[in-house]
């Protein structure tokens, strides 16, 4: 009696080959899948705090010297906890708070070191620092009102374990603006 081949054409020693090509391919394929999600957290995680160092600027600027009941600094840094504190995908290291110098002729802005607040994202100085611009002695008078930058440190960890070096270990986020003047 003859038998039949119940599939004519395929040859003996096929029927593993697609298993070895599905083998060899899943790994790139869970590659590009894990890569375009973690992509995708990182830019989440670069636009939330540029958000929030923009919404930070402008509390600040809104609150040009006002000590009470919260000073400026701690309305800014109440500003970007409000964007970020929700979020774990990212940690902030620390918040800089400082006064912009305006080039008379550029127009260009550029940090005055002497008038900087480095500051913990709970409100607290950074590293034991002192203040050394206090909002009291901002300048919100028309005309001539300061200048203030906001600068948001922060590490973001990819999810990916296959790439745990990939990227720098702090990136930062800076927005710039000027105070509001309080008096006309």
């Amino acid at each position: 009696m003859e038998q039949i081949d119940p599939q004519p054409g395929l040859r003996r020693g096929k029927h593993g080959q697609a298993m070895v090509e599905f083998a060899l391919i899943v790994p790139f394929v869970f590659f590009l899948i894990f890569g375009v999600m973690d992509g995708s957290l990182l830019v989440f995680s670069v636009v939330s705090t540029q958000f929030a160092a923009a919404q930070g600027d402008k509390a600040a600027a809104q609150a040009g010297n006002a000590k009470s009941p919260e000073d400026a600094d701690q309305l800014a840094l109440d500003a970007v906890r409000r964007v970020v504190g929700p979020t774990t995908i990212i940690k902030v290291i620390k918040v800089e708070i400082f006064e912009l110098n305006r080039d008379v002729v550029t127009g260009a802005l550029s940090p005055n070191l002497n008038h900087l607040n480095s500051y913990n994202l709970d409100g607290t100085f950074w590293n034991g620092t002192i203040q050394h611009w206090d909002p009291v002695t901002r300048s919100v008078t028309n005309g001539n009102s300061s200048y203030i930058g906001l600068k948001l440190y922060y590490s973001y960890t990819l999810h990916a374990t296959f790439l745990p070096n990939a990227l720098p270990s702090v990136f930062s986020a800076t927005s710039d603006g000027r105070i509001e003047p309080q008096t006309y």
